[in-house]
């Protein structure tokens, strides 16, 4: 129904003329037209409440599905760590053992492969440390050795340009 239909009377909607006859409203009332127009748009809220409430349905039976799977495998997982929990308590001495048998050995080698790779870096460090004092030294010498040059070349010009002319 749109604005124009509301002003007619006779095509109001059935429940619209009900109302206007129980509040006893005549036809040619100027508030016919205010209270069908107000009528319209309670209709038409009522149908927008409706599309939210189900698209609002719709995304909370999704999430209620993963909720109740996410359950589902929370319980399996309890189950599990239960009976983990049973091994373990009826066999504690019996693990510890077996751990230390199985994993004592390959603990010991990278132990040692540890201990040998610090004494490699430590002897990789100190050479690294006697080039660095190398490089330095060699810094300064060829500093040294450029501003003796420089030097050199510098005093045989400055006579020659000041006291020749």
């Amino acid at each position: 129904m749109n604005a124009a239909e509301l002003a007619y009377p006779e095509s109001l909607p059935d429940d619209l003329k009900v109302l206007l006859l129980e509040q006893k409203v005549s036809v040619d009332d100027p508030l016919v037209a205010l209270l069908a127009w107000h009528w319209l748009r309670i209709n038409e809220s009522r149908d927008a409440i409706q599309d939210s409430t189900l698209t609002l349905k719709a995304a909370l039976d999704l999430r209620i599905g993963k909720i109740v799977a996410h359950a589902d495998s929370l319980e399996t997982l309890t189950g599990h760590l239960e009976a983990l929990s049973q091994v373990l308590a009826e066999k504690p001495l019996g693990i510890s053992q077996r751990i230390q048998a199985e994993l004592a050995q390959p603990i010991a080698e990278s132990v040692k492969s540890a201990q040998q790779i610090a004494f490699d870096l430590k002897t990789l460090l100190t050479d690294v440390n006697v080039t660095g004092k190398r490089f330095q030294r060699s810094r300064h010498i060829a500093a040294f050795l450029s501003g003796l040059s420089t030097g050199a070349m510098l005093i045989p010009w400055t006579y020659s340009h000041f006291f020749s002319h």
